[in-house]
């Protein structure tokens, strides 16, 4: 899309993107894994890795009976559980329904229960045919401490299912999101379960254009300083 267009500024991911200086705000890198659906399936499951996602794949897989997964259903239930998050983990308010009602359109939710319990949800993005981009994953702090033992692998199992249903309508690979490279960071604990996937990791950029980028240019520097590539 040309900038011109742009009311104010417009955010871009890519792997990488031709855009006129005049219209660079900022370029930052950031690392996300891929997995690559043009795999066979068999070949995708071979690298997972053994002693935690195939493990509890294959837990869930002992349960089905009891699991179920809807897709573009309850997105206030999956807001709500969101809210639920953000309250129990960090103690902050953050509501995500103005996000998923402008991006559902474009994506799937995919929502897990086990016995009519939601137990975690995925919303991912659709760029058919060439990626699918978890944009959120939430999963519910449930104080039954059986339940939470089944949260850790209907976590695992949700994005088995997902990877089986968008290799099967085409889609060319499955992007977990970024991931912190930093072993002491707070959110490797992420890194580390989407790792445990096999994917690939690479390095992507996040772009910031503006038709009026000589005016803003100032503005992010001074909040962000030298954090930024230009």
């Amino acid at each position: 899309l040309s900038p011109s267009i742009f009311k104010i500024y417009n955010l871009i991911q890519s792997t990488e993107i031709n855009v006129p200086v005049k219209y660079l705000i900022y370029k930052k890198t950031f690392y996300t894994i891929k997995i690559n659906l043009k795999k066979e399936l068999s070949e995708i499951y071979d690298s997972f890795d053994k002693k935690s996602t195939k493990y509890e794949i294959n837990c869930a897989k002992k349960e089905t009976n009891n699991i179920s997964l809807k897709v573009n259903c309850d997105f206030s239930e999956f807001a709500n559980l969101s809210r639920k998050y953000y309250l129990q983990k960090y103690n902050i308010s953050k509501d995500i329904s103005k996000n998923l009602e402008k991006y559902k359109n474009f994506g799937d939710l995919i929502t897990i229960y086990y016995n009519n319990t939601l137990i975690s949800g995925i919303f991912v993005i659709k760029d058919y045919p060439n990626r699918i981009r978890l944009l959120y994953a939430y999963s519910a702090y449930l104080e039954n401490p059986d339940y939470k033992k089944k949260s850790s692998y209907l976590n695992r199992y949700i994005h088995w299912w997902a990877i089986q249903k968008y290799k099967t309508e085409g889609f060319m690979e499955y992007d977990l999101g970024g991931i912190n490279l930093d072993v002491n960071s707070k959110t490797y604990g992420i890194t580390k379960f989407k790792l445990s996937f096999g994917g690939q990791i690479c390095e992507e950029y996040n772009y910031l254009i503006a038709k009026y980028a000589k005016l803003l240019k100032p503005i992010y520097n001074l909040k962000y300083g030298d954090s930024l590539e230009w």
